[in-house]
C-alpha cells in the first residue's frame, strides 16, 4: 500500500536530492572550468617572476608544473564518477594549498584554496565533508609549517615573495582575482538553484 502523497508543490525527498546533485555537478564542473584555465596562469607568472628575479629553480619548475593536473582534470571528467572527481580537485587543491605555504607562507593563494576546499568539501559531501575538509586543511598547513620549520622543505626564495617587488603584487592580486571567481560563482549557483 502506498503512503499519502505528499501535498502539492512540496517537493519529495528525491526532487531536492536531484537538484542538490545537479548543483554539485555544476559548481564541480564550473569550478574545473575555471582551475583549468587560472592555475596555469598564475603558475606561469611565477615561473615569469622568478626568471626575472634569477631565482628559477628545478623545485620552483616543479611545483609550478603540478598546475597541470587541474586541465587534465577537467579533461577526464566526463569519464569519471561525480565523487572521484570532486575528491581529486580537493586532493589537488590541498597539495597546491601546501606547496604555496611552503615556499612563500601563508598568501593570499594558500589561503584562498585553503577556504576553497572547506567550502567545496562541504557543498560536495555535506557536514562530513565540511569536517573533513578543514581537518585536512589544518593538518597539511600544520604539516607543511613543520617540513619548513625542521629543514625538509628548501628555503623561500624572498625575492619572489618581497612585499616591494611589483611583480609579487600583481600575482597576488591575479590569484584573489581567479580564486575569487570560483567563491563567488559557487556561492551565487547555490544560492540561485536553491532559493
Amino acid at each position: 500500500m502506498n503512503g499519502p502523497a505528499p501535498p502539492v508543490g512540496t517537493p519529495s525527498a528525491e526532487s531536492v536530492e536531484d537538484t542538490l546533485h545537479q548543483v554539485r555537478a555544476r559548481v564541480l564542473l564550473v569550478a574545473l572550468n575555471v582551475l583549468a584555465v587560472a592555475m596555469p596562469v598564475v603558475s606561469l607568472s611565477f615561473v615569469w617572476q622568478a626568471y626575472r628575479a634569477a631565482a628559477l629553480t628545478p623545485e620552483t619548475l616543479i611545483m609550478c608544473s603540478w598546475c597541470l593536473v587541474f586541465p587534465v582534470l577537467r579533461w577526464i571528467l566526463p569519464t569519471i564518477s561525480f565523487r572521484a572527481a570532486a575528491l581529486s580537485l580537493l586532493v589537488a587543491l590541498l597539495v597546491c594549498s601546501a606547496m604555496v605555504v611552503s615556499r612563500g607562507g601563508f598568501t593570499v593563494g594558500s589561503l584562498s584554496a585553503s577556504i576553497l576546499v572547506i567550502m567545496l568539501a562541504t557543498l560536495f559531501f555535506g557536514r562530513s565533508g565540511a569536517v573533513t575538509g578543514l581537518v585536512a586543511v589544518v593538518l597539511v598547513i600544520a604539516g607543511t609549517g613543520v617540513l619548513v620549520v625542521q629543514g625538509y622543505i628548501p628555503p623561500v626564495a624572498r625575492e619572489l615573495w618581497d612585499p616591494a617587488n611589483g611583480d609579487m603584487w600583481i600575482r597576488q592580486t591575479l590569484i584573489l582575482a581567479l580564486l575569487g571567481v570560483v567563491l563567488a560563482i559557487t556561492g551565487l549557483y547555490v544560492v540561485e538553484r536553491l532559493a
